[in-house]
C-alpha cells in the first residue's frame, strides 16, 4: 500500500478527510489510536497508508506532533484563534468572550484576536467601546459585518497563510462571516431562537474551511457555556495577559491582585489594565483559594 502525508480538514462518525497536494483521501484510524486514547482532530498532520487510489479512502497510521491542541472546540496546531462575539442579537457577553479568550491562552495559540461581528447593530461609539478593553490587553480586535462587508477584508488579511479557528457562541455569526470569506463554500446559517436569544447551531461537526485566497480555518459548533473551574487563582491570572505581565511587580509571590496591600496589578487599573477586564478577573477568582 502506498503511504503519503496530509493534513485532517475533516471529522465525522470516525471518519476523517485527508488532504494531501492532489487529492482528499476518506480515512478511518487505527485502532492503536482508540486505545491510547488519542483522538485525531482536525489541524492534524498525519501519516496515512493509502488503501484505494481509485475510491480515495485510507487508514491514518501515525499522528505527527502537535504545536497545540484545544479540547473545546477540538482542533491542532491552530495558529490563530479568533473569538466572534455578536454586538447585539444575541447580545455582547464579555464574561463569555473572556472565557474563551482563557482557553485560547492556556491552550498556547500563539495569535489571539476578538471580532465584533453584526457592528452594523450599533453605533461606531458604543463597537469601540466594546473592544476597547482588549485593545488595551494587546490583543488585536477587529469590528465586523456578515451583512454589510464591513471589516471582512481586514479579517480575511489577518488569515492569509494561517490556520485560525472561530470560536464563540451559537448566534454570533461565525458562520456568515466564513460564508463571506470562502464564497465557493456556501453553508447553512441558522437564526435567534426568540424563545431565549440565544443562537441556534448550525455547524454539527468540525471542518476546515478555505479562505480566499489564502489559509484554512476551523468552523466549529458553537458553545454557550465553558467550565474553566478548575483552573487555579495563579493560572487563572496568568491567562489574562495583561495581568500576567505585570504581576511579577507584586509584593506577594502568591498574589491574588485582590486585597493586598502594594499589588502592581492594583495599581495598574486604569492604566495598562482595562478596569472592565480587572472586574472579570475578579468575578473568576470569586469563592477560589
Amino acid at each position: 500500500m502506498t503511504k503519503a502525508d496530509g493534513l485532517i480538514v475533516k471529522g465525522v462518525g470516525g471518519l476523517y478527510a485527508v488532504r494531501t497536494p492532489n487529492d482528499t483521501f476518506s480515512c478511518g484510524a487505527r485502532g492503536i489510536f482508540r486505545k491510547r486514547g488519542i483522538i485525531p482532530l482536525i489541524g492534524d498532520r498525519v501519516g496515512m497508508q493509502i488503501t484505494d487510489e481509485i475510491k480515495k479512502t485510507g487508514t491514518i497510521h501515525e499522528i505527527y506532533g502537535r504545536t497545540n491542541e484545544l479540547a473545546r472546540p477540538r482542533a491542532a496546531n491552530v495558529d490563530q484563534a479568533i473569538v466572534v462575539m455578536s454586538v447585539a442579537r444575541p447580545a455582547w457577553n464579555a464574561g463569555l468572550l473572556d472565557r474563551y479568550l482563557t482557553l485560547a491562552e492556556l491552550a498556547g495559540i500563539g495569535s489571539v484576536a476578538v471580532c465584533a461581528n453584526k457592528s452594523d447593530l450599533a453605533e461606531d461609539e458604543t463597537v469601540s467601546g466594546l473592544l476597547d478593553p482588549y485593545l488595551t490587553a494587546g490583543y488585536e480586535t477587529y469590528a465586523t459585518s456578515a451583512e454589510s462587508g464591513a471589516g471582512v477584508e481586514a479579517l480575511r488579511t489577518c488569515m492569509a497563510d494561517k490556520l485560525s479557528l472561530f470560536a464563540g457562541p451559537s448566534g454570533a455569526g461565525k458562520t456568515s462571516l466564513l460564508n463571506m470569506l470562502s464564497p465557493s463554500a456556501p453553508r447553512e446559517t441558522g437564526g435567534i431562537s426568540e424563545k431565549n436569544g440565544r443562537g441556534k447551531h448550525t455547524t454539527r461537526h468540525a471542518e476546515l474551511i478555505d479562505i480566499f485566497p489564502s489559509g484554512l480555518c476551523a468552523d466549529t459548533p458553537g458553545f454557550s457555556m465553558l467550565d474553566i473551574e478548575d483552573l487555579s487563582v495563579s493560572q487563572l491570572a496568568a491567562t489574562y495577559r495583561e495581568i500576567g505581565r505585570i504581576a511579577a511587580g507584586c509584593r506577594f509571590a502568591n498574589c491574588r491582585h485582590e486585597t493586598e496591600s502594594e499589588c502592581a496589578v492594583k495599581r495598574n487599573v486604569g492604566i495598562s489594565i482595562h478596569p472592565a477586564r480587572y472586574e472579570s478577573y475578579l468575578r473568576l477568582i470569586e469563592g477560589r483559594a
